[in-house]
């Protein structure tokens, strides 16, 4: 091969390098930090099971997070999550169940391309529930803290070596106490996250 003909190779390669979206230039980092905003929704499994006046089991929630990524596939992330309410209400009678929760879990990534991956999670969580209800004047009100399991699925997708999006499922198991009454709680969303 001629010098010229290498010479051509090389700079063919190199501006294929540094192409946007191409080549290692945009390839995902394989460790840093990472925080991240996610909204969707919430079920809660049995809130209306036995209730016969209208009950809502789904609301809106947003979940903030930040993390570590040690490795493509090995990440620990922090979380806290607003998970919405169950409410039940008929003429005077109201009642409402609250869940705010943490968790701290371990994800397992399988990429399938430099930008496109598929992960799974299993973490504990720590929630505070509210328990609330009333007959027009007269109120009751339960409050409590529990933890247990959290494990979810999701997909995401990194545009740029900093800039991603994911999309996930989440369940937070047995969540509440006696005294509040016990549920689980499962997610549905999409959020962005930023690499650094």
């Amino acid at each position: 091969m001629t010098r010229n003909k290498k010479a051509l190779i090389v700079a063919a390669l190199a501006a294929l390098a540094t192409a946007p979206g191409v080549g290692l230039a945009q390839q995902p980092q394989d460790r840093g930090g990472y925080l991240g905003l996610s909204a969707g929704t919430v079920n809660y499994k049995d809130a209306c099971s036995g209730i016969t006046v209208p009950c809502d089991e789904s609301d809106t929630a947003w979940r903030f997070f930040g993390g570590y990524q040690f490795s493509r596939t090995l990440s620990l992330e922090l979380g806290y999550a607003n998970l919405g309410a169950a409410s039940a209400s008929q003429g005077p009678l109201e009642a409402r169940y609250e869940v705010n929760a943490w968790d701290l879990s371990g994800l397992l990534s399988f990429p399938l391309t430099n930008q496109f991956a598929f992960f799974g999670r299993l973490g504990i969580y720590h929630a505070d529930v509210d328990s609330r209800g009333n007959v027009g004047p007269f109120t009751a009100a339960q409050s409590d803290k529990n933890s247990g399991l959290t494990y979810g699925l999701g997909v995401k997708y990194e545009f740029t070596r900093s800039l991603g999006l994911r999309a996930e499922w989440q369940q937070y198991g047995n969540v509440g106490s006696n005294s509040t009454g016990k549920d689980d709680l499962s997610t549905l969303t999409v959020g962005a996250f930023f690499k650094f």
